[in-house]
């Protein structure tokens, strides 16, 4: 009879250990799965922006704060992301539209402290970032 527990024992021990790793790593792609969908957004809202923009004639200051907001906002998404996660063509896009954009600004010296810093963040996650 003892013997019948103990195996009982192990066997519900391992089963929950088992279920804990299966948790564990479904609850790992769905971080990423949201992970993408939030930058996925934010890639949404910044290209609207940036048609707008188009359209209108917006002082340059609001211009590279649109541009900073944006990578700073991808670089809060993308930089957590495992190494190798597919980043969707439209995110990598708006990534490299708005991170050329601050790279001119900055040639042109007219980045605040924040925003060069936001620059240097964005060039390094630029090599990372792999178009889905």
């Amino acid at each position: 009879m003892r013997a019948g527990m103990a195996v009982i024992g192990i066997f519900l021990a391992a089963a929950a250990m088992l279920a804990w790793f299966g948790l564990n790593l479904f609850s790992d792609k769905f971080s990423v799965a949201d992970d993408l969908n939030w930058v996925r957004e934010a890639a949404d809202l910044c290209e609207e922006a940036a048609v707008t923009i188009s359209q209108y004639k917006i002082p340059e200051g609001d211009r590279i704060t649109l541009a900073s907001e944006c990578l700073d906002t991808f670089n809060q998404f993308l930089v957590g992301l495992p190494h190798g996660t597919r980043v969707p063509i439209r995110v990598t896009s708006s990534f490299r539209r708005y991170l050329t954009a601050l790279r001119t600004f900055e040639a042109e010296h007219k980045l605040t402290p924040h925003q060069s810093d936001v620059l240097g963040k964005a060039e390094a996650l630029a090599a990372q970032i792999d178009p889905l």
